[in-house]
């Protein structure tokens, strides 16, 4: 897998759950600035399966593209429809609400596991995640926000091993960091789109089931709507039972 495939298969986590087609032209253009070819993604459109009025201040939601403002302007919207062809828009890969979960995992990455490097950007709407393959062969880290995606692969051209203890989060997460340092310079927080269908509540961290009003150490947790966990039968924390395992915790 290359980088830009991994990259590619990246975005979905960024917009929404869309399949993209990445290309490296945008476009070609003569002396005269006549365009000769031009590159026609297809567009991830978020919106479009929302129902939003022109007059709507939800067209200039945040989590709205820039690039989708500039081609579909408020007059372009009616009842969720879009002018857009069929053709021209990006089939759904998987659901928003999928999509939204995994970018919110790939977030708490960067908070608190192996991406924690890029906390140095100060920014809340970064997530990605880490590799390393056996050995030590290849080091990833892919990252994202809203806006962009981008993966970063260090190894060598003939496979050899890059050492030891030279893993992503040491090796791919610094040069990931270097360049989200200039291509978000100035850029406002843009977070993955949140989609309806989502739940939040409280869950127990050590056994990952609905806490109960007496658990005082339930945390806050996202679920798809209609898939809940279970409810806890809260006894109490207790040495026996290795679900109730301190030292143990799911999340």
């Amino acid at each position: 897998m290359t980088p830009l495939q991994l990259a590619t298969s990246y975005s979905p986590f960024a917009n929404g759950g869309f399949r993209v087609t990445s290309y490296n032209i945008e476009r070609i253009e003569d002396a005269a600035g006549k365009v000769l070819s031009q590159a026609k993604p297809a567009i991830a459109c978020y919106q479009c399966g929302r129902t939003i009025k022109p007059e709507s201040a939800a067209f200039a939601e945040p989590d709205m593209p820039p690039a989708l403002k500039a081609i579909m302007p408020p007059d372009h919207v009616h009842d969720g429809k879009t002018l857009i062809p069929g053709k021209d828009l990006a089939p759904q890969a998987i659901s928003p609400q999928v999509s939204w979960l995994l970018s919110d995992m790939m977030a708490d990455v960067i908070k608190r596991g192996t991406g924690r490097r890029a906390l140095s950007l100060n920014r809340a709407d970064i997530a990605g995640k880490t590799g390393t393959t056996n050995d030590h062969l290849d080091a990833w880290f892919s990252g994202f926000n809203g806006d962009i995606v981008a993966t970063v692969w260090v190894g060598f051209d003939q496979e050899r091993s890059l050492g030891d203890g030279e893993e992503g989060a040491r090796v791919a997460v610094p040069t990931w960091v270097y360049f989200m340092h200039e291509a978000l310079a100035g850029a406002p927080k843009r977070f993955p789109p949140v989609p309806d269908g989502l739940v939040t509540v409280r869950i127990s961290p050590d056994t990952g089931l609905l806490a109960s009003a007496d658990n005082p150490n339930g945390i806050m947790e996202t679920f798809i709507d209609g898939n809940l966990p279970r409810a806890e039968s809260y006894e109490g924390p207790s040495n026996d039972s290795p679900m109730n395992d301190g030292d143990k915790p799911l999340f």
